[in-house]
């Protein structure tokens, strides 16, 4: 690993594709840190100028622009990898913030301690009105009070148990972790990318967990994503009919679940996930063997989709029944019919006893984290009233949760 101090030790790598509206909260995040060693490699994937529009607003040297456009979501990452020199990697979306104003010396300071080469951390999902205010705050990630270190056997277990849902959040994803240039460096060598269609992040991940023998997953967040109300709703429903969404991600929608038994649209969103589990598996076999990858796991995690994102016009259970029929068909043609019947009615007791997808609810109080008032006081002086205002208002914004955790 190169250690010159001529090159940046942190590349935050800033993808942005039609939220502008976000874009500049997101570089504020970023030049407000209270540690210097980092460049912010912004990818402007719009066809239009209204994002550099507002990215011209920031002057620093610590930014590196660059315009793509119309590039599907895996290329356009992708892109911004191969502008990067630094020696750790961070993909920084364009509705997150950084945590607070020391995440970045936060991290530091667990690398230099811990010396890993992918380190994972929890996110605080802010819940938004229309008008962008935040509602409430959710932690996404599993509840770990301290560091805690896991290893590709514990990832292969979460698949098999069904139980990624709950620990895939402390895989690394790429917007949620940190990871070398040796890495990935090495993970380019073998895919020939460090991201993939359809899910870039989830495809990082798999490769990142082939990869690498530890990860170190943080208690403390680091990012803070921002997320409208019934959002994810709305994109599932685009699943069913839109063909533009995929293109976005340079596939056609049959090439999302090609190599998935269960192709019904309803599961589509893990059918997805353990397509691009099996791709990643069929370049290099480590993780998991692929013969493992569509097993009964794979039936708990889709209904758990099913369940957590039903259509309202539709009945969730005939829904399940369907997916469990035809996932049993698949996995278990060659058994008597009425063995198979009751394999369903055994698969369905199971779910519907444990359907929900742990998420835990918390207070922004109690999510503490040590900071320099000295260096935060010089940082915010010449914006200490419009601050104020902020945090004493009734209404808070994204942007407002970044200052509330910088200076408390």
């Amino acid at each position: 690993m190169n250690n010159s101090t001529k090159i940046p030790k942190y590349s935050i790598v800033l993808p942005t594709r039609g939220r502008g509206y976000y874009i500049g909260n997101t570089i504020k995040s970023v030049l407000s840190q209270d540690y210097n060693n980092y460049e912010l490699v912004i990818i402007d994937n719009n066809e239009d100028d209204l994002t550099h529009q507002e990215i011209k607003k920031y002057k620093s040297n610590k930014i590196r622009y660059f315009k793509t456009g119309n590039l599907p979501m895996w290329e356009n990452w992708n892109f911004g990898y191969r502008q990067t020199v630094g020696q750790f990697i961070l993909i920084l979306t364009d509705r997150s913030l950084l945590y607070s104003r020391n995440s970045l010396s936060y991290l530091d300071n667990v690398i230099n301690q811990e010396q890993y080469d992918v380190i994972t951390w929890p996110m605080i999902t802010a819940i938004e009105s229309e008008d962008l205010q935040v509602e409430s705050q959710i932690l996404w990630g599993i509840g770990n009070k301290q560091n805690i270190v896991l290893t590709p056997k514990d990832y292969r277990q979460f698949i098999r148990n069904g139980e990624w849902d709950k620990y895939g959040m402390s895989a690394p994803k790429g917007f949620n972790s940190c990871i070398s240039r040796d890495i990935a460096s090495k993970i380019v060598e073998i895919y020939s990318s460090l991201y993939l269609p359809l899910n870039p992040d989830y495809s990082h991940s798999f490769m990142v967990l082939n990869s690498c023998e530890e990860v170190l997953h943080l208690a403390q967040p680091l990012f803070i994503s921002a997320n409208l109300k019934d959002s994810y709703e709305s994109k599932v429903k685009a699943f069913q009919s839109d063909d533009n969404f995929y293109s976005q991600f340079g596939v056609t929608k049959e090439q999302s679940t090609n190599l998935t038994p269960i192709k019904s649209n309803v599961t589509i969103g893990w059918n997805m996930v353990y397509n691009d589990l099996y791709k990643v598996m069929l370049i290099q076999e480590g993780l998991i063997l692929k013969e493992e990858i569509f097993k009964d796991a794979f039936l708990i995690s889709v209904l758990k989709y099913c369940r957590k994102y039903r259509y309202d016009d539709q009945d969730v259970e005939i829904i399940i029944e369907a997916a469990i029929y035809e996932y049993l068909e698949y996995a278990y043609s060659s058994i008597d019919f009425n063995i198979r019947q009751e394999l369903s009615k055994t698969i369905k007791y199971v779910f519907y006893k444990d359907n929900e997808i742990p998420i835990y609810e918390i207070p922004v109080k109690n999510i503490t984290i040590k900071f320099n008032v000295k260096i935060i006081i010089k940082q915010i002086a010449k914006k200490i009233i419009r601050f104020f205002l902020l945090l004493s208002g009734r209404k808070k914004d994204i942007f407002s949760l970044f200052l509330k955790n910088s200076i408390r």
